[in-house]
């Protein structure tokens, strides 16, 4: 069977490098087209083609249906594993290979279809969080599933390192997946009346609403710190704040207020609803990342309530 990835992300290198050195070899990786990224928005491939450029593996670019479906039949691909691809793909791409396409989707279907069940699943405090290979379809994450397997949340990970660790152990269940298909075995349908949704991720949901809890606005910041990001508005720009610790304060400081104790070095302290978190790094918008404590010294903050 010759099997191709199709990935935007570097999360599906375990896969390929797995696949690789399998039975099967990888075939192929198929990956979005270059987009303008940085200040100059210049035209950049994906760091998954920057990586495959050393693999000595066919590589195509997802430019046009026509480009895809050549590269399908050049390779004689009998399956695509898509893992972190992002991209909606047509019933005839899907109908191309002998045994169709395969998703490795990060939550446990139907709980969490869509495009952020990783940052959905922190941020609503799950303690655990599932691993599925199914069959792509037409449908948002709706294909029977062949694979399935739960993994406990750490209360301290972020999304960056679950979804490394998830990925780390897709090859497992993809290898587990690829048995069933060979011995001609359906996968399970879903039942879609359980099924919840796990939206984008918007960048006004990293507005901190400090009325919270410290444990609420901790779960925001590992969620969405390296996305998104988490934020709050300082003297009418928009602060970034990075890896948050929570810390205890006298009770009746006004959610918000930024505590200024006057110690050297000291790191910005924000008052929540129920104590007070700190915060080891902080952005201003247009300037450069920083210690919390260097920002504090350069903005002489006195009496200041962060919106």
């Amino acid at each position: 069977m010759r099997i191709a990835i199709a990935s935007s992300s570097l999360l599906a290198v375990p896969l390929i490098e797995h696949l690789h050195e399998s039975i099967f070899g990888c075939a192929g990786i198929i990956t979005v087209p270059d987009a303008p990224k940085g200040r100059g928005r210049e035209l950049q491939p994906s760091e998954l083609a920057i990586w495959a450029a050393s693999s000595n593996i066919p590589l195509v670019k997802y430019e046009s249906r026509e480009v895809l479906a050549e590269f399908i039949r050049a390779q004689n691909i009998d399956l695509v594993v898509t893992l972190s691809f992002g991209k909606i793909l047509p019933q005839e791409l899907l109908d191309l290979p002998t045994h169709g396409w395969l998703n490795v989707h990060f939550s446990s279907l139907p709980k969490f279809r869509g495009a952020a069940p990783v940052q959905r699943s922190i941020l609503a405090g799950e303690s655990s969080i599932g691993l599925t290979v199914f069959k792509l379809e037409a449908g948002m994450d709706t294909g029977g599933i062949y694979e399935q397997a739960d993994f406990q949340i750490s209360p301290t990970e972020t999304t960056e390192q679950l979804l490394s660790r998830l990925a780390a152990q897709s090859p497992t269940l993809v290898d587990k997946a690829i048995c069933q298909i060979q011995k001609g075995t359906f996968p399970t349908p879903q039942d879609s009346e359980r099924a919840t949704y796990a939206e984008k991720i918007s960048s006004d949901e990293g507005h901190v609403d400090w009325r919270q809890s410290g444990e609420s606005i901790s779960r925001l910041a590992r969620a969405l710190q390296e996305n998104v990001g988490i934020w709050s508005e300082f003297r009418g720009s928009k602060l970034l704040l990075f890896s948050p610790t929570q810390t205890i304060v006298p009770s009746g400081a006004t959610p918000g207020a930024i505590l200024v104790s006057g110690a050297k070095n000291e790191p910005l302290t924000v008052a929540c609803s129920d104590g007070a978190l700190s915060f080891a790094e902080v952005k201003v918008s247009g300037k450069k990342r920083m210690s919390s404590a260097e920002f504090i010294r350069g903005a002489r903050i006195t009496d200041e309530v962060l919106a």
